[in-house]
């Protein structure tokens, strides 16, 4: 029985690549922090309605990095990284960034230098004036 060295490498990243929430990942021993984005918490969730939103989140992450061939494009400018230490990173999945997919689906929003509360209604949230450009060719 030969083993495809393609699908092995394939694999040992799939397995060093873990989702730790709606916007942070982990490779192997480096925390990687979606750049642009803010997802919903889980750990520290403010109200129900954003701990489900952001397990839904990190479902989804899980989903789009297990789709297809992910490319991590670190920030070469923060230093130290953000405050808790994670590199930021744009994550692509076949040339696609997961950040636009997700805010497109609604799991995210683009980052506007502050957590906001996810625990308003809907009717009662303000338009972001942050964007995260998608149209970016990378």
């Amino acid at each position: 029985m030969r083993v495809n060295p393609l699908v092995t490498t394939l694999a040992a990243i799939c397995a060093a690549l873990i989702v730790i929430d709606g916007d942070t990942i982990r490779f192997d021993e480096e925390r990687i922090r979606l750049e642009g984005i803010d997802a919903a918490e889980i750990g520290h969730a403010k109200c129900e309605a954003e701990r489900r939103l952001g397990a839904l989140a990190k479902h989804r992450l899980e989903q789009l990095l297990g789709s297809g061939a992910v490319d991590i494009r670190r920030n070469a400018h923060p230093d130290p990284p953000d405050r808790y230490g994670r590199t930021l990173a744009r994550v692509l999945v076949d040339g696609e960034d997961v950040s636009c997919v997700l805010i497109k689906e609604g799991y995210a929003r683009p980052w506007t230098g502050r957590r906001e509360d996810w625990c308003t209604s809907l009717d009662e949230r303000k338009p972001s004036d942050a964007t995260l450009s998608c149209a970016v060719t990378y």
